[in-house]
């Protein structure tokens, strides 16, 4: 689903892909290489440039601020998981032709990272995927999406695993009883 925020064609335009190695909220393992092809394939067919973007949750420095841990101890945990992140990035964009100075790992939490990678990059479309198993709001594009929508001045190309959304179960609607007696007076 294409989520169109701006006006005019697309020249040359670059294409950002939010991927989630960690399969953050039990997304499925192939949503990332379908987030990638299809935005490689946009950005070729425009004449464009991809990029890959990976935001992962820092560590919780506040976790650290009672003195229990050096300061060099906190950079060198704070190193190994960007170390960390980067690898899993390199991983998962090795399916998809993205040099290295083009993949992004970012150590935010999703929708500012992505919101402030895509002004960085001047991104024209952003490709993410998106998951949602309840919530009337998000059957369509899902709880990050939703949240980056009014953040970001670019549009939006959403990408859903094949047989997720399904039909919402029917529920009669109206009153209901819940066990409880009446009681007459």
């Amino acid at each position: 689903m294409l989520l169109v925020r701006r006006a005019g064609p697309y020249r040359r335009p670059s294409v950002l892909a939010a991927v989630d190695p960690d399969h953050t909220y039990a997304k499925p393992l192939r949503l990332n290489q379908q987030i990638l092809r299809l935005g490689a394939h946009v950005a070729r067919a425009l004449g464009g440039t991809l990029h890959a973007g990976y935001a992962y949750v820092p560590l919780p420095l506040t976790a650290f601020s009672d003195g229990a841990l050096s300061d060099e101890k906190v950079m060198s945990l704070e190193s190994h998981a960007t170390r960390a992140a980067r690898a899993k990035l390199q991983r998962t964009v090795r399916t998809v032709d993205v040099p290295r100075s083009r993949q992004h790992v970012l150590d935010r939490h999703p929708v500012d990272a992505i919101a402030q990678l895509a002004a960085r990059l001047g991104s024209a479309i952003v490709v993410m995927g998106a998951i949602s198993r309840s919530g009337a709001s998000r059957l369509l594009i899902g709880n990050t999406a939703e949240r980056l929508l009014d953040r970001l001045g670019c549009d939006l190309l959403i990408v859903k695993p094949p047989g997720l959304v399904k039909p919402p179960p029917r529920a009669p609607r109206g009153a209901r009883y819940f066990g409880l007696q009446p009681r007459l007076y």
